[in-house]
């Protein structure tokens, strides 16, 4: 009986040893009859599949990544998180169709940030801000290069005018015929004098970093309240010239890897 009862102890040290075997390739290493099991695939003399996850700094190095390592199931994809946008490159994506061969482990990534240009923060961030006579004036002249209507001449000439530390009040504002709003204010000696700016502006600027630029509007508006003037404007419809930035950077990218990138969220794995 004690013999029976060493020989089943032995049996069950035997099972519960662990042992060192190769599956599909890989030093794995088993204990507990296979109920639990740890890899090691450090312990080989190269990976056997690709872990990565990068960031390309701009849309050329993203680029030049996917051509590089590009295979024949590899899917790239526009992302849109409120205002953020990002091209994400999953190099070993799965496979269409069925099959031990079609899913793959989406362990090889390279994301690139949609970065907005220094310019597109300044006037979307100013936009419907509402500004005095002189910061408006200020305004103008920091971003005059910008500004492709009207003529910078004309504008500039307007921007100091309105940039001046003196103090005036405004009486009145009246609409031309011309286009332009027409300003009637005084200063300390009571004399009436006449300031002009456009209704609206037309800024061409990049939406993304070191991107193309594009057209965007802004309406200029106003309110005189206590002899104060506030200006300020709205960009007419910025989502659209995004949209129309992004989709030119998304056929940029399907030219140049050969690759049309799929309009989709997806996350890293």
């Amino acid at each position: 009986m004690e013999e029976e009862n060493q020989s089943a102890a032995a049996i069950v040290r035997d099972l519960s040893r662990p042992t060192l075997q190769d599956v599909q390739g890989v030093p794995t290493l088993i204990i507990q009859d296979g109920q639990k099991f740890t890899q090691f695939p450090e312990l080989l003399p190269r990976p056997k599949r690709t872990k990565a996850k990068l960031t390309a700094m701009d849309v050329g190095g993203f680029v030049d990544y996917v051509r590089e390592y590009k295979l024949p199931r590899t899917r790239l994809f526009a992302t849109t998180v409120g205002q953020a946008l990002s091209i994400t490159g999953k190099i070993d994506y799965h496979e269409a169709g069925e099959g031990d061969e079609a899913p793959s482990h989406c362990e090889h990534n390279i994301t690139c940030p949609l970065t907005y240009s220094d310019e597109w923060g300044r006037w979307t961030g100013a936009s419907n801000r509402h500004m005095s006579q002189k910061e408006f004036g200020e305004f103008l002249e920091e971003n005059l290069p910008d500004i492709i209507e009207p003529q910078s001449d004309a504008l500039l000439a307007a921007a100091l005018n309105f940039s001046s530390s003196r103090k005036v009040e405004f009486r009145s504002s009246q609409r031309l015929s011309d286009g332009l709003t027409q300003f009637t204010y005084s200063e300390s000696d009571n004399n009436a004098q006449q300031a002009a700016l456009p209704t609206e502006i037309v800024v061409a600027i990049p939406v993304f970093v070191n991107g193309t630029k594009y057209d965007l509007k802004a309406r200029l508006k106003h309110s005189i309240r206590d002899a104060n003037l506030k200006i300020w404007y709205e960009i007419v419809r910025p989502d659209k010239v995004v949209e129309l930035a992004l989709k030119a950077v998304l056929a940029d990218i399907a030219m140049k890897t050969g690759i049309t990138p799929i309009r989709a969220s997806v996350a890293l794995a």
